[in-house]
Formats: C-alpha cells, structure tokens, sequence
C-alpha cells in the first residue's frame, strides 16, 4: 500500500508514504534500492539520512551517503530523490515552490520538543525562501489518542497539546508542530496534514504498538524532471 499525497502540491513534486506494506521492510541500502525501482526515474540517486532523534539539518547535494540527521534539503531540480523512514514520528515535507527546495524531516517527541521542522523552515529561509511561498504536509504519526507519555512531558510541551485521561498522560505532537507553525507565521492555507494516527489503523507501522515487530514507514519526495 502508497499513499499518495502529490495533490497537496499540485504534482508539482512527487511525494509518497510506504505505509505498512511488507515489501518495504528491509535495511536501508535495500530499501534504497527498491525506492529507485518504484519511482522509475532514470539518473536519480536516493538519498536517506541515518536519523538519530535530533535537530541537525543537512542541505545535501549528490556526495550525500547517510548523513547523520534527522532533516535534509536539496533542490528538486537535481537528480535527488529523498525518503526518512518513520513507524510513529512525524513526516514532514516542506516544498518551496519559488526556488524548488524541498525538505524532509523526521521530528518525533525529540525533534519536535528541539523544534526541528522550524529550524529547517530558517534554514531554507537563509537559503533565500520565504515564507508564504512554502508549502508544509504532515504525514500521518501517533495522536493524542494513543501516545501516553509520562508527567515529565507536561511541562516541555504546551499545555493545548497534553490531555489528561484516568490519571495518565497523553501527547499530541501535530498539534504541537501546527502551534508552532503558526507561531513562525507560516500561513494557515500552506499547511496540509494527514490526521490519522499510527497506533490506530494497521494501515501505518506503529512501534507504540507493534515494538520491535514494527517496520518503518518511507516518506518519498521528488521532482522528476525532463
């Protein structure tokens, strides 16, 4: 199963969720390899970083080989294919549609408590975007409904994203990320998100719910081109 989510962009790049499609669950230099096969874009080279739960940002060019990083941007107009695998976290593509930069981020509780989809967003403003010409798509991640957190969380997260339900703790990180897109004024209209939650539907991996029996979700973005 693919999701398909290139409308949100009007097809002007290519953007794709793995889903919990069996095929896909393999290392990551397969995994590669069986993006380049599905996309059938001839000169391309995937990129994917080896995430690590954090905040670096790398802008990647065709000599990046599995940087450590939890986001990556690159111009559409190269032969660059990205992908971040995600089973819970957050998948983030930010497209500007001015300089045709796009991005990538994985942000679960970590990246988005160092706010990391921000960081990328000023990133690719001192790259010479702006911000009404960026589009944002949030992919489907654990919700409020499932993600039971310990009280240590209440403080670090506003108070608008924590719920309290028979003594227990639960987070919602999208509305967390969508509280501080607006406060980086990015507008309304250019943010689009899938609301599903991952715990919920065995359409997506959850590693909440399935742990070390989880595979990983690849989210795909590309602008082919000729």
């Amino acid at each position: 199963m693919i999701e398909n989510y290139s409308h949100y962009f009007k097809n002007k790049i290519k953007l794709f969720l793995t889903c919990s499609d069996k095929y896909w669950d393999e290392i990551d230099s397969v995994r590669e390899n069986k993006i380049s096969d599905y996309i059938q874009y001839e000169g391309s080279k995937v990129i994917m970083p080896n995430q690590i739960h954090g905040d670096k940002i790398v802008v990647a060019s065709n000599d990046f080989d599995r940087n450590e990083c939890d986001a990556i941007i690159f111009n559409g107009k190269s032969n660059l294919v990205g992908a971040i695998n995600v089973a819970d976290c957050m998948p983030i593509c930010i497209y500007d549609s001015n300089n045709n930069y796009i991005a990538l981020v994985h942000s679960g509780w970590k990246g988005t408590l160092k706010k990391i989809t921000i960081k990328t967003i000023c990133k690719m403003l001192d790259l010479g975007s702006d911000r009404g010409s960026l589009k944002i798509f949030i992919g489907p991640s654990i919700r409020g409904c499932c993600y039971q957190v310990g009280e240590s969380f209440v403080s670090d997260f506003s108070d608008s994203c924590i719920t309290s339900k028979g003594g227990s703790f639960y987070l919602d990180l999208a509305s967390q990320l969508l509280l501080d897109l607006k406060n980086e004024n990015i507008p309304k209209n250019n943010i689009f998100m899938n609301e599903s939650c991952t715990f919920d539907s065995l359409n997506y991996h959850s590693f909440r719910r399935d742990g070390g029996l989880s595979g990983r979700m690849s989210l795909i973005a590309y602008m082919k081109n000729g």
